[in-house]
């Protein structure tokens, strides 16, 4: 194995530490892990700490607001503005003004949680209120000072809706074994490959465990469409299980995905009712029906296997073994 680079790998299944672990640490590497299938087995990760100017702030107020609107949902062009400005101005904060331990998400969700709004009160000031007011005394050209600004121009109700979306997008910060992984940082990301004196201070091992988000939505989605589809043929079997033309014209007449529904349909009760049953207006339009009935016969006598099986047949062999030769 080559130990001359730092590595960032993707182990969904958890096995590379184990298996190449022990070797790399003998050849001096740094073994960082970030482990969200289990994160009982992941160091501590603060994108905090990767924080050092108003543009690393924009950097995680974007990629927060990327990575927490689900599938295919890219929400009202307002609401997403007004809590990028909240987010903005609360980061901001706690980057300048608050003590290092205290810059963290639980802190962020803390802010958010105590920031209460009265429709019938315009005048009212929340703890927040009171802080970004004697930041404002103390420096009104602060960089957080400026966005709290312009998301204070919310009026009371909308203010509510807004802290309501930003409540409802950290909410899977708020579960107890993310606060603990994000209260402070052992990742050193930007260490990674850093040299001091001319010479890399060590090679690092970083290995990111997680399941794959995009694969188990669409993996969900996928199953989802199969269950209804499922589902629309099996009510069009049960509900006209006797006559094949209704029983597909009920599969197929409605706004779901008819297509599938259909077939799954026709496989249904052509294996129930067989041939016979099939109108012949059915046939007319099958161009090589007659190729399909013989499939249908060979695939219902059985599926011989090798030569030599009491199962083989030398005709299924020479007809779908060996193109008909």
């Amino acid at each position: 194995m080559q130990c001359h680079a730092s590595y960032v790998v993707t182990d969904p299944k958890g096995s590379i530490v184990v298996e190449c672990g022990k070797l790399l640490q003998k050849k001096g590497y740094r073994i960082k892990i970030l482990n969200t299938i289990n994160f009982g087995k992941s160091m501590h990760y603060n994108p905090f700490a990767y924080i050092h100017s108003e543009k690393d702030i924009l950097k995680l107020v974007t990629t927060l607001i990327a990575n927490t609107k689900g599938e295919g949902k890219a929400g009202d062009d307002f609401w997403v503005k007004a809590e990028t400005l909240l987010y903005t101005a609360l980061i901001g904060y706690l980057h300048y003004e608050a003590a290092e331990e205290e810059r963290t998400f639980t802190t962020l969700i803390d802010m958010i949680n105590s920031m209460e709004t009265r429709e019938d009160d315009e005048d009212f000031q929340n703890p927040v209120d009171i802080m970004f007011e004697q930041l404002k005394k103390r420096d009104p050209n602060h960089f957080a000072v400026r966005q709290y600004k312009k998301y204070k121009l919310a009026a009371g109700k909308t203010a509510k809706s807004i802290l309501i979306s930003c409540g409802a997008r950290l909410a899977v910060f708020d579960i107890q074994e993310l606060r603990d992984v994000t209260a402070y940082d052992e990742l050193e990301l930007d260490t990674l490959g850093e040299l001091f004196r001319g010479k890399f201070t060590a090679n690092t091992l970083l290995v990111l465990t997680f399941a794959a988000k995009a694969f188990h939505v669409e993996t969900d989605e996928r199953v989802e469409k199969v269950r209804e589809c499922l589902a629309g043929a099996i009510y069009a079997c049960l509900t006209s299980h006797e006559d094949f033309d209704t029983a597909m014209i009920t599969a197929v007449n409605h706004s779901g995905r008819s297509c599938a529904v259909g077939s799954i349909a026709g496989a249904i009760l052509g294996a129930i009712l067989g041939a016979k049953a099939l109108p012949e207006f059915y046939l007319e339009c099958l161009e090589p029906a007659m190729i399909l009935m013989e499939l249908a016969d060979d695939l219902y006598h059985g599926c011989p296997m090798e030569m030599g099986s009491r199962m083989f047949d030398g005709d299924w062999d020479r007809k779908y073994l060996h193109g008909g030769k």
